[in-house]
């Protein structure tokens, strides 16, 4: 289970928190430990220095050494996958053992989504409206559908962001494309290709049902940019890592308790982060 985090100390701090207040982590985190896997530049080594001794003692906090080895190493320790990144907040509870027992009683299913809902009809990253894919049924309040039938965000069975995956089903896949994965955005890139050509060949085992809840659990805010591979979306009046950077080190703090329940539309939401601020 991993967080990819990139000079992102604000936002990270939020997506830790979130998860410890929306879910029942706390009571699985020794069974099921969470990994920060992280590439800072010295400018902010020290507010990482300040969210890990906060947090230490529920996540396992690992700087990036050799990125693809990294995954795969952490990977290898657990029965499940969650992937998250660090501009993630969760807004609504959940608990783990129920998306176990999802995989646990749903055949060919490839993960299940946190961010995607019956409320998602908006696909932020091409600004168009979205079609709530057809069901085939609910199970533990969450939707069964067929990914490979669905349009835009609906159609991504692969997504880094708050998802979760078997590990024998989904690590077979990343090793075959580990040689190109030098940074999330190109894992993301190059495991949703292979999974794509082996659907087109007949190869994908089935693997087409994608579990979704009624309300999102979690959503993703591009605040901002922390790389220069992949241009993706992002706010043109969002807060610069930088900025967020200073904040955080004056004692600010994002009140994730003030975006519980937020109503989104969207898998991304354009949300000012200046208006849920504290001082702590």
């Amino acid at each position: 289970m991993i967080i990819f985090s990139k000079n992102r100390p604000m936002q990270l701090c939020a997506t830790l928190e979130s998860l410890l207040n929306r879910s029942n982590y706390l009571e699985v985190h020794k069974k099921y430990k969470i990994n920060v896997l992280y590439k800072i530049t010295p400018e902010y080594t020290e507010s990482y220095k300040k969210i890990i001794e906060i947090f230490r003692d529920y996540f396992n906090f690992v700087q990036e050494k050799d990125f693809p080895n990294d995954v795969i190493k952490i990977l290898e320790k657990n029965e499940y996958i969650l992937f998250l990144v660090d501009d993630t907040i969760f807004i609504r509870d959940f608990k783990f053992e129920n998306i176990f027992s999802i995989f646990e009683n749903i055949v060919n299913l490839i993960g299940v989504s946190l961010r995607l809902s019956l409320d998602t009809t908006y696909c932020y990253s091409i600004n168009q409206k979205q079609k709530i894919p057809d069901t085939c049924h609910c199970y533990n309040d969450f939707y069964i559908y067929d990914w490979s039938k669905a349009q835009f965000d609906f159609q991504y069975p692969i997504d880094l962001s708050s998802s979760f995956y078997k590990t024998e089903i989904l690590l077979p896949f990343i090793k075959e494309i580990k040689d190109s994965c030098i940074n999330p955005n190109y894992l993301e890139h190059f495991l949703f290709m292979n999974i794509i050509q082996k659907a087109q060949y007949g190869r994908l085992n089935n693997l087409y049902n994608l579990a979704f809840p009624k309300k999102s659990i979690a959503v993703s805010v591009p605040a901002n940019i922390v790389n220069d591979f992949v241009k993706n979306r992002y706010m043109e009046n969002g807060i610069t890592p930088e900025n967020l950077l200073t904040f955080f080190e004056n004692g600010y703090r994002i009140d994730v308790d003030l975006l519980k329940d937020y109503p989104n539309q969207s898998v991304h939401e354009q949300i000012n982060l200046e208006n849920y601020f504290k001082r702590i």
